[in-house]
């Protein structure tokens, strides 16, 4: 029995030219995907090996705020310098750094493009002066040894007979003399020599002689205030003044 082959049906020339275009679609979307592919892969190495050039490098560092604390000191501390690469430089890893410093109470550290870091320091005040071992601590407001030196600063108040201190903190004891010593005004330090603890309450050395009676740190400005009022308008010689209660000072002659 002779079989006869079944004569495959002829496709549609206009239905081929469609599977034909829908192909060559298809193979430049591929094509141009590679090739995007790469390209954002070119760029990636570029922009990694651009940020490691020389050209990104460190070239500046400006430091504004510091006063007391010398530059070499700060740009040492932060770990910084010239030839460092930018990229490699964590802002808040060298501002936690310089804050390290006991003139320093904050800094901040930017980059500025293409190689300079701008650091900008805020300092803390100096308040007081105190007996430390060899000399005299200047301390902040709240308590903080900031530096030592030979002789006490002429232009802070001074806390007198105690102890030289220990360590970095003016102990608690101490604080409320603290507290009168940077109250001071710089107009009465020649005549308040310092601020001495005592069991009953602080007292003032006056010059050239006499002793002000101040009791606690409460009211310490009004307490101020009616001294050197009274000291304004008093001649001669001065045994106490006794402002524990600012709105009625006692004077008593020597």
């Amino acid at each position: 029995m002779t079989q006869t082959a079944t004569a495959r049906p002829r496709m549609d020339p206009r239905l081929r030219e469609r599977r034909v275009a829908v192909k060559r679609d298809e193979g430049r979307r591929r094509l141009r995907f590679l090739v995007g592919c790469a390209t954002l892969l070119g760029l990636a190495a570029i922009g990694a090996a651009a940020t490691r050039s020389p050209l990104l490098d460190v070239d500046r560092v400006q430091v504004t705020g510091a006063h007391h604390v010398p530059l070499d000191t700060v740009l040492s501390t932060a770990g910084i310098g010239k030839g460092d690469l930018m990229v490699n430089t964590d802002p808040a890893a060298v501002a936690r750094r310089i804050e390290r410093l006991s003139w320093v109470a904050s800094a901040s550290v930017r980059r500025v493009w293409p190689g300079t870091l701008q650091v900008r320091v805020v300092e803390r005040r100096a308040a007081a002066a105190i007996p430390a071992r060899n000399g005299w601590a200047t301390v902040d407001a709240s308590g903080r040894v900031l530096e030592r030196t030979t002789d006490a600063p002429p232009h802070l108040g001074v806390i007198v007979d105690v102890p030289p201190i220990e360590g970095d903190r003016v102990p608690a004891r101490l604080r409320d003399a603290l507290v009168v010593a940077a109250a001071i005004p710089p107009r009465l330090l020649h005549r308040l020599p310092g601020v001495v603890p005592k069991a009953d309450g602080l007292e003032l050395p006056l010059q050239p002689s006499g002793v002000v009676r101040f009791g606690g740190p409460e009211r310490a400005g009004e307490k101020l205030i009616a001294l050197e009022t009274l000291l304004a308008r008093i001649d001669g010689p001065v045994a106490v003044i006794d402002v524990r209660v600012p709105d009625a000072p006692v004077l008593t002659r020597g």
